[in-house]
């Protein structure tokens, strides 16, 4: 609540303080929700690279405890992380990743996920025409 209310270290004190708990509980399912807001949290200050720390960090524990459409959404957010810094080759992998995870999750969360799908759809259209540009220019 406080990284959407923009107060960033009220929210990074409540993340370190979850995953205190969580640590010591040795409960990695809800470790990556710490560390994807973590990963929210500062992608949203503007430092990226501790951005992508974070979401590495919560898809290794996702992929762990098979939380595929959690690891989906994530590989999404290092496609974006990746395209603020202008690695756009790193975002368009991240984001077929994304997508093709998304689909393969199957029909059962087709719903949950239908604007998950679109948006990655959308922002690897955005940067598949970045990286069009670019190439034109060079």
């Amino acid at each position: 609540l406080y990284n959407l209310l923009g107060d960033y270290e009220k929210a990074s004190t409540c993340y370190q303080k979850s995953m205190k708990v969580y640590q010591a509980a040795e409960d990695h399912y809800a470790m990556t929700f710490v560390f994807h807001g973590l990963g929210a949290l500062y992608e949203n200050e503007g430092d990226y690279g501790k951005a992508l720390a974070f979401y590495k960090e919560c898809l290794a524990f996702q992929n762990e405890v098979g939380d595929k459409a959690g690891a989906a959404k994530t590989l999404g957010s290092l496609g974006t992380a990746y395209s603020r810094v202008g690695e756009t080759d790193k975002a368009l992998a991240y984001y077929h990743e994304s997508l093709s995870r998304l689909k393969a999750v199957g029909k059962r969360h087709a719903v949950e996920n239908s604007g998950e799908i679109i948006g990655a759809e959308k922002a690897l259209e955005r940067a598949e025409n970045a990286a069009r540009d670019i190439e034109r220019v060079h």
